[in-house]
């Protein structure tokens, strides 16, 4: 998917607090259907999890992990999610759910592991392992520019991927892909950085813009798709800190950050966020990996986000900024 940064501790602790105050909480209302989260203590998935457990009922949430055990399994627990440890198979994970929400991992092995969950979800469409309760949908996170001339081979793994679910779904309904720009979030994995060079230093020209996502709109454009016994035919996303690029169009759906934003202009919505004055510096991919090792990621992770920023920003030409560009168009 579109990456999302590390999870400190003190977000853990605001999450844990939160489930003191959803669980057990009723609203008389039906719960919805069953949607799980692939990855679910992963960074990407452990974050659309708790987006997701914000919107809805979070006893209808389950999360396929690696390890029940972790700091972030144990965290979905007391939200109330259905934490399920992948084990040796993925099939107790889609087990009785309605929904599945695919989220390819961010590292090297991101395309075996995605057509993996792909077979998987076909598998329990069709009642493989439980005849009772199938699968009516799935949603494959990826990426916007993934299936661009020249795309880097970081990108062309979800290319791939979209068209193993298209083959391996076939024509039936309930399959939609949710082509993601760059996370809002991602820009945590500066701080850091900002914080040591005084200055937000991005791999971006000074005349560039791009149009960052955040992952919590991904989440509740999620929850609008699952929110009934199937798929909707169109979905209308209303949220300002959205663009759906392909507005009412299923199987695949675009998503984009509100406005085109350049490196300068991120750096000032920084420096009112913080209060802390951040200047704007345009630095080169690999200083910019550097950066990113140095927050935690590794290689194939921090290669996925700069290609990512790389792709899906756009020079808006001479005498044009980037005001003059929204609402973005696809990549």
């Amino acid at each position: 998917g579109a990456g999302v940064g590390r999870v400190p501790s003190p977000a853990m602790a605001r999450w844990l607090a939160l489930a003191l105050l959803t669980v057990g909480r009723s609203s008389g209302l039906p719960a919805p259907p069953r949607l799980l989260i692939t990855s679910g203590d992963g960074a990407e998935g452990f974050s659309m999890a708790v987006d997701l457990a914000s919107l809805r009922d979070p006893t209808s949430l389950i999360a396929c992990v690696d390890n029940s055990e972790s700091r972030r399994s144990k965290a979905l627990a007391a939200l109330g999610v259905d934490v399920r440890e992948q084990g040796s198979g993925l099939q107790l994970c889609f087990a009785g759910v309605t929904y599945a929400l695919l989220l390819p991992p961010l590292t090297a092995h991101r395309e075996a592991r995605g057509a993996q969950l792909i077979n998987a979800s076909v598998a329990a469409r069709d009642g493989a392992h439980d005849s009772s309760v199938r699968l009516s949908g799935v949603f494959l996170l990826s990426v916007l520019g993934a299936e661009g001339d020249g795309a880097p081979a970081s990108l062309r793994v979800y290319a791939a991927l979209e068209r193993l679910l298209s083959d391996q779904w076939g024509d039936a309904p309930g399959k939609v892909v949710l082509r993601t720009s760059f996370y809002q979030q991602n820009l945590l994995l500066w701080a850091q950085d900002a914080r040591h060079e005084r200055a937000l230093r991005l791999p971006l020209s000074d005349t560039a813009c791009f149009a960052p996502l955040s992952a919590s709109d991904v989440a509740a454009v999620v929850a609008q798709l699952s929110i009934s016994e199937e798929v909707p035919e169109s979905v209308s996303f209303r949220d300002a800190g959205v663009k759906v690029l392909t507005p009412g169009a299923l199987p695949t759906l675009e998503l984009s950050g509100p406005q085109w934003l350049s490196g300068s202009s991120t750096a000032a919505l920084a420096t009112a966020g913080t209060g802390s004055e951040l200047a704007w510096e345009t630095i080169n991919a690999e200083t910019a990996a550097g950066v990113l090792r140095a927050a935690g990621l590794d290689a194939s992770e921090g290669e996925l986000l700069l290609d990512m920023m790389a792709v899906q920003s756009v020079e808006p030409g001479a005498g044009r900024s980037c005001d003059d560009l929204s609402p973005p168009p696809p990549a």
